[in-house]
């Protein structure tokens, strides 16, 4: 009799004790139970997502179905806040998660929310945090500037928008990796750094036509996929372009912020051999004779013609009417600018000088190149004049004996000639023109 009332007891705690389990189970905070049990768990999916990462150093951005892979962290590494830095990290995470439903001002798609646990971000935190982003992967073409958030009990619950619905994106994310893969493929044999930038350079200045934003709505002007998929972009899309096919090449490129001639814009710093220098594509399209008036300058060089924005990390306060850099390297060296490489240089115009030019001319003209560069390294109005506009006009004179060392179908015309100049290098352009 004992024993069967021990068992009935038995019974009876049992099923207590499975009643206070469902009950903990369905009504209790998660996080609680498993700490009682002894697992470890995170706060919410984005602090998972940021202790995947061992180091700010060792992150590697680039998005899961694009393909190409950018390895820029520096706006991630301007993130002083923490939380701002689980964002950046949440976003990352949620890029690829593309609703069917509508944001309802802008008409673009929303991506799943993100939870942010414990703060209350402001709108310019998060519009930070999305340039930053934006900055480290512009691969991630899909993601625009327009997004909602709400402040819910201690936390933060932003929705971001996607300019291409699910299955637009996958369509357009093909055939953006295929136009990154066949450029890469012509410009990966090229035998250094600097002629696989040229390339780079001039494939877009060739490839895309400049779409003033007054004349379009289209945020696809504003982005890489724009500039190598539909062939028209602002020059947020030309300098997006040129970082991912850098970066593809295995050079280190970047965007930076600023203005020229009082309007907002962007263009881009390389890192080739060891040294970093700015290259404005969006500028170098101006004309056929100023296609490479900023290609690889100096800061000082740049800053004749440039505005350059402040660093997020220099200032207070995140304006949310101003973009900022993220970083900034030092482009001290002038080695790699295309003046100082592929330029005449002239100090007299003695039977040396003319020779060289006589020399270039030959060699340009024999392959059917469209222009020639002379850098006046010293007295340049009078040598200018000597060459062009007064007699004997020894540049004309030089035309003529090259000619006596070209072939037919390669003999340049010797009584007129277009030019113009870069007084910033001191640097004549001349178009050469065909018999």
């Amino acid at each position: 009799m004992k024993k069967k009332y021990l068992l009935f007891v038995y019974f009876i705690a049992s099923i207590m004790i499975l009643t206070l389990s469902f009950y903990l189970i369905k009504h209790l905070d998660p996080q609680f139970i498993n700490s009682l049990l002894g697992i470890n768990t995170f706060e919410s999916e984005d602090d998972a997502i940021e202790n995947n990462f061992a180091s700010e150093n060792s992150i590697i951005l680039n998005s899961g179905n694009s393909g190409s892979s950018c390895v820029i962290i520096s706006g991630y590494a301007s993130l002083t806040d923490s939380n701002e830095k689980r964002l950046y990290l949440a976003v990352k995470s949620s890029a690829e998660k593309i609703t069917d439903e509508k944001h309802k001002n802008s008409g673009y798609y929303l991506l799943s929310p993100i939870t942010i646990s414990g703060v209350n971000l402001s709108s310019s935190q998060i519009k930070k945090v999305i340039y930053a982003f934006q900055f480290d992967n512009p691969e991630i073409f899909w993601l625009s500037n327009v997004f909602n958030y709400i402040h819910s009990q201690n936390k933060t619950i932003i929705k971001l928008t996607s300019i291409f619905s699910k299955s637009e994106k996958e369509k357009a994310a093909k055939k953006f990796n295929e136009k990154i893969s066949e450029i890469k493929s012509k410009a990966s044999v090229l035998p250094n750094e600097y002629e696989k930038e040229l390339f780079v350079h001039d494939y877009l200045i060739d490839n895309c036509t400049y779409k003033k934003t007054s004349s379009s709505n289209n945020y696809k002007i504003y982005t890489a996929y724009g500039c190598l998929v539909e062939k028209e972009a602002v020059c947020e899309g030309y300098s997006k372009a040129m970082q991912i096919l850098l970066c593809n090449l295995g050079i280190k490129c970047q965007t930076v912020t600023g203005s020229r001639e009082k309007e907002d814009h962007m263009w881009n710093v390389a890192k080739i051999d060891n040294n970093w220098y700015h290259v404005d594509v969006t500028w170098d399209c101006a004309g056929e004779l100023q296609k490479y008036d900023y290609f690889n300058l100096s800061d000082e060089l740049i800053k004749k013609t440039h505005t350059v924005n402040s660093v997020v990390t220099e200032t207070s306060d995140f304006s949310q009417d101003k973009k900022y850099n993220f970083e900034l390297p030092k482009c001290n060296s002038m080695e790699k600018n295309y003046m100082e490489v592929n330029c005449v240089k002239i100090e007299n115009l003695g039977d040396e000088t003319r020779q060289k030019i006589i020399k270039k001319l030959i060699s340009l003209a024999s392959e059917n190149k469209k222009m020639i560069h002379l850098m006046i390294k010293n007295n340049y109005d009078n040598y200018k004049a000597k060459l062009l506009s007064e007699e004997p006009l020894l540049y004309f004179e030089c035309l003529k004996n090259a000619n006596s060392n070209l072939l037919n179908g390669h003999k340049l015309r010797t009584t007129q000639s277009q030019f113009l100049e870069n007084k910033n290098q001191n640097v004549i352009t001349l178009k050469l023109i065909y018999e």
